[in-house]
């Protein structure tokens, strides 16, 4: 039978939602499976040990990819070195539609507001889900202003 990795590898046009969790994926070999993807649509990775060295692993695919819309990294172990890539990766991404980052999973008001400057100049997230995380006032209010 083949595997996940293999199918994503060669473009299985078949293979466009993808969920492992409370799994142990390797974000290097995942990443790099991804690189030349230009199926997959929905990814899902939620309760996995993805930590920053991950999240800065696929900060970098989403700013070359063109056809993941929908992403979860939820409660994924992503402090605010990794919330800060992938703020980055967003500023530059115009296909992710959704990403869900909740359960103290951004490095508390560091990455809120990190993704809050993103939110200025991103014009195609329509749904940041942050629920769960330690965000303060503070954070909370870069937030709400990044979406006047």
């Amino acid at each position: 039978m083949e595997g996940p990795l293999s199918r994503l590898r060669r473009n299985d046009p078949s293979f466009v939602e993808f969920t492992m969790r409370f799994a142990p994926v390797n974000p290097k070999s995942l990443t790099d499976a991804l690189r030349k993807n230009t199926v997959l649509e929905e990814l899902c990775l939620g309760q996995n040990p993805i930590h920053d060295e991950g999240a800065v692993l696929f900060a970098d695919i989403l700013k070359v990819n063109k056809s993941i819309t929908w992403l979860s990294l939820s409660d994924s172990d992503i402090g605010a070195v990794g919330a800060r890539a992938l703020a980055e990766a967003l500023r530059v991404n115009t296909t992710l539609r959704e990403l869900h980052l909740t359960f103290r999973n951004i490095g508390g008001d560091e990455g809120a507001v990190a993704l809050a400057e993103t939110l200025k100049v991103n014009t195609t997230l329509t749904l940041l889900n942050l629920s769960r995380n330690n965000i303060s006032d503070a954070g909370a209010i870069a937030l709400a202003d990044a979406l006047k």
